[in-house]
């Protein structure tokens, strides 16, 4: 008896540890839609963005990185990137979409309180860092800025072109099995 009820114990413990990895750290990354609309949020996913300051801190490229958020993603581990300093990393697309990609995998959180980790969470956590996104008041500052705006409806006219079939047009190989 008292082995069925550890063993029962152990696998509750067990799920919970599973179900809360998945909401916070487990290594969500986004997908590339999420990624296009983080792009397009940020600058209209400007190729020829430089960088400049924003209070205080240094932002750069088209996915506006700062330098914590590059050392946070620990992209010069990736091979093709190793001897990419912060400003060419986040001006260079493909080693900026690797840095938001690996930043996302390293510090998934559900950051809106729905119990999943979808790509609104990867744009608050993109917006705010992973410290700030599940705090209430700076969440909702985050939710009224004009780049959750245009986010949120770059994702929703992604979703909507999925749905409807108009991606495999436009971009070969989309299906609506992968939307958002």
């Amino acid at each position: 008896m008292w082995r069925v009820v550890t063993l029962g114990l152990v696998m509750a413990a067990a799920a919970r540890a599973l179900v809360q990895d998945s909401m916070d750290g487990l290594g969500q990354p986004p997908d590339r839609y999420c990624l296009a609309c983080l792009c397009t949020a940020a600058t209209g996913c400007d190729t020829s963005t430089g960088c400049e300051e924003d209070g205080g801190t240094t932002i750069c490229g088209p996915f506006y990185i700062s330098q914590p958020y590059w050392l946070d993603a620990n992209t010069t581990v990736v091979q093709q990137f190793r001897d990419y300093d912060f400003s060419r990393c986040a001006r260079d697309v493909a080693c900026a979409k690797q840095t938001v990609t690996s930043y996302m995998t390293k510090f998934s959180r559900d950051c809106d309180g729905d119990g999943r980790v979808t790509c609104l969470d990867h744009g608050l956590m993109h917006y705010l860092g992973y410290s700030q996104c599940a705090v209430p008041a700076q969440r909702q500052q985050a939710e009224a800025s004009a780049f959750y705006h245009t986010f949120s409806q770059c994702l929703a006219d992604m979703d909507a072109l999925l749905v409807s079939g108009m991606m495999q047009q436009h971009l070969p190989g989309c299906d609506s099995s992968s939307h958002l």
